[in-house]
């Protein structure tokens, strides 16, 4: 018998899988945050959705306050580092150039959240640019040792 809790499944899927998902089993729109929790804990969209749901951040296929993603991310074993939101760039078509090639972040943006995994800017706006300037930008580092 399994003991509950020692095999936690990682999930490593692109913004174009979990957004598949979203718009096809979910009936979902305006997911961004919930696509920036997915890739930076590592779930899948389902689960994103549940946990931001579960605790009041998000409603059927609302928004979500950019500082209830962070909250999110604390809850799970993150910290949020801040970065000078201009230093790889000060627009989201600038930083998709520039995204250093390890680790994870998250650009905020008026109205919207991307993140990034490992030099990949995993959200719409890496295959369709915009001039979205850089409001916040952090480094999410994992302190869970998990």
């Amino acid at each position: 018998m399994k003991k509950p809790g020692k095999f936690k499944k990682k999930f490593k899927h692109s913004y174009a899988e979990l957004a598949k998902v979203g718009k096809r089993h979910y009936s979902d729109k305006g997911f961004c945050a919930v696509i920036a929790a997915a890739v930076i804990n590592d779930w899948s969209f389902g689960i994103a959705k549940a946990k931001m749901e579960a605790r009041g951040y998000r409603h059927g296929c609302g928004g979500v306050y950019f500082h209830h993603s962070l909250e999110l991310y604390a809850e799970h074993g993150k910290v949020a580092v801040p970065v000078d939101p201009y230093k790889y760039g000060k627009t989201l078509a600038s930083v998709r150039n520039n995204i250093p090639k390890e680790g994870k972040f998250v650009w905020h943006v008026k109205g919207h959240i991307a993140a990034s995994r490992d030099g990949i800017l995993e959200d719409w706006t890496a295959e369709n640019p915009k001039r979205y300037r850089i409001l916040e930008c952090y480094e999410i580092l994992d302190i869970s040792g998990v």
